[in-house]
């Protein structure tokens, strides 16, 4: 199904915002183009955040009508992509991207509904709109499929359809001769398939058919799940609570998520969301994307000192969940409806939903809960 030219985001919404700064800087084939239309976007400020979430309607412009195009001499292109893995009422949205440190989708090109997984799709003749100046003085663009949950089976996305994968495989469209960067990187003309780093912007041709892309689904949220956990050392008397940062330190007193005595292996099932007074504006790993609020949960034990029979600001904490040696916070992370924000939680390597923390010597990443490893509850994790 082909789409008309509609930019979906209002800004180029930005790198995560740590404290003290942005993520990321400039760098690779495209990330200098990135940066620079960034700015003209409208980037949040480093430290800020940008709460505009007005999103223009998309254009219903009849689409026999392609005045906006840029000549005659433009051609569309076909493309099919398999979404890999069983992924129920699931369809395929094709938008124009803007790599790297401040990631962004800009234009949907295409959209429509899988068949046995697998979408068939036609682009038009690029317009102008979608073409971005390349940092080797080349005109064009990327366009990455994103699979997303079509609940209305329309096979078109439409607000609160959930987002569930970006591939990282796309087309490239270079109006005219290429420059100097991607000609030497054995990239054409026209249209061509390509493999993408999302967190870099380097591009790679690839062997690749348009007609056999393939979209590995990373972003299928954990939201309902039992996590077990055994205790380093005799009960004793001893509890486990589930605690959010917010009730950690004081912010709140409550609701807890779980609370109960140690009885050999720990059980903590977990259904949902958390509590809308455990959420902060920081994530585990100290960063906030656009407005979104999460939540940060530490499985604990503890002695009740008080004797109050659950957990109190006055009772010993004992321990923390560690996997892998470290400590293993869990984190819930608001799930994505618009491919910009897919496109950011990809980049960025962040799970939807809840997963869990963890601060390797090799370098921090979020985890799905099922691929943390044993997690034990020790004094060996403990700040």
């Amino acid at each position: 199904m082909r789409a008309r030219p509609s930019k979906l985001s209002p800004w180029t919404p930005g790198a995560g915002l740590r404290r003290g700064g942005a993520v990321g800087s400039c760098a690779g084939v495209l990330l200098a183009v990135a940066c620079a239309g960034a700015d003209k976007e409208g980037v949040a400020p480093a430290g800020e955040t940008d709460t505009d979430t007005d999103v223009p309607e998309p254009d219903t412009d009849d689409p026999a009508d392609d005045s906006g195009d840029g000549g005659d001499d433009r051609v569309g292109t076909t493309l099919a992509v398999e979404v890999l893995g069983d992924v129920p009422g699931v369809a395929v949205d094709v938008q124009t991207v803007v790599l790297g440190a401040e990631p962004n989708a800009l234009y949907q090109v295409a959209f429509g509904p899988t068949d046995a997984g697998r979408a068939a799709l036609e682009i038009a003749p690029p317009d102008d709109a979608w073409l971005q100046d390349l940092p080797d003085g080349t005109r064009g663009f990327v366009a990455l499929p994103f699979a997303f949950i079509d609940d209305d089976a329309d096979g078109a996305p439409t607000p609160e359809e959930q987002y569930v994968g970006v591939g990282l495989e796309g087309l490239l469209y270079v109006e005219g001769a290429p420059g100097e960067t991607l000609a030497a990187a054995g990239l054409a003309s026209g249209w061509s398939v390509v493999s993408v780093d999302l967190r870099t912007g380097a591009l790679t041709p690839s062997d690749t058919p348009p007609s056999e892309l393939r979209l590995d689904p990373q972003l299928i949220p954990q939201d309902r799940l039992l996590l077990e956990a055994t205790v380093s050392g005799p009960p004793d008397g001893r509890r486990v609570a589930l605690l959010a940062e917010t009730v950690l330190d004081g912010t709140v007193m409550g609701p807890v998520m779980f609370d109960a005595p140690v009885s050999g292996t720990v059980q903590v099932p977990i259904e949902g969301p958390p509590p809308d007074a455990h959420l902060q504006d920081w994530g585990a790993d100290g960063t906030q994307y656009r407005d979104w609020r999460y939540a940060v949960e530490q499985l604990t034990l503890y002695r009740d000192t008080d004797g109050s029979g659950g957990w109190s600001a006055g009772d010993t904490i004992e321990g923390v969940a560690c996997a892998q040696g470290v400590a293993a916070p869990l984190q819930h992370s608001t799930e994505p409806d618009k491919a910009f924000e897919a496109l950011y939680l990809a980049t960025f390597d962040i799970l939807p939903a809840w997963s869990i923390w963890l601060d390797l010597p090799e370098g921090p990443a979020f985890v799905r809960v099922d691929e943390a490893g044993p997690i034990t509850l020790s004094d060996a994790c403990l700040p």
